[in-house]
């Protein structure tokens, strides 16, 4: 999995050298689960681990393409009961979910494009979610692809020629696969967008 994620990262870091008007994005990434789905069930804490990077190729004033990868990891500690294939133990539990979104993605802006732009967009493509669930030595893991959608709402903000602020509110959802329920979190993303 780390090699394929490394991977996919260098062709993100790597598509704009084929492009002539793109920006760059590089993010750090806030996430929480959606209130009554199965994964605020599993953890509904807050994640202030998570980054993103990608590229958006410009087809008009008003309308990119690009490519996006990203990491969110949600941790969750608390007391209570284990129960797993008829094995019941009490204790402090650490749960983890781990949320790779690899991502093809469309946008819109409003806007001069020296000044503030409003953006709309969405993404399709893959989630890599690995769900831990430990209570001292013993673990349950289970790791899917899963399909997901990503729409997304934000800001560029002008700090410079070719430097942007980029602040966007994205919902992440990946459905269900396999043996595995699907994932719902909102992601709050603050960064930078660099003009080439």
């Amino acid at each position: 999995m780390k090699k394929i994620y490394a991977i996919l990262v260098v062709m993100s870091l790597s598509l704009p050298s084929f492009a002539q008007d793109y920006i760059s994005t590089l993010s750090y990434n806030m996430g929480m689960a959606v209130e009554g789905s199965d994964m605020a069930e599993f953890i509904d804490d807050v994640s202030y681990k998570g980054f993103s990077m990608g590229s958006r190729q410009y087809l008009s004033r008003f309308s990119s393409v690009g490519f996006e990868v990203g990491w969110n990891v949600f941790d969750k500690k608390e007391y209570g009961t284990f129960d797993q294939d008829n094995i019941t133990a009490t204790g402090t539990q650490i749960r983890y979910i781990n949320a790779f979104p690899i991502m093809l993605n469309y946008h819109l802006y409003m806007g001069n494009r020296r000044g503030i732009r409003i953006y709309f967009g969405a993404g399709a493509g893959t989630y890599y979610i690995e769900q831990r669930q430990q209570l001292g030595l013993f673990a349950v893991t289970t790791s899917n692809w899963h399909f997901g959608l990503a729409p997304e709402a934000g800001l560029l903000i002008p700090m410079g020629r070719t430097t942007s602020l980029n602040v966007s509110a994205k919902y992440n959802y990946a459905f269900e696969a396999g043996d595995s329920k699907g994932y719902q979190y909102w992601g709050l993303n603050v960064g930078f967008a660099f003009k080439h």
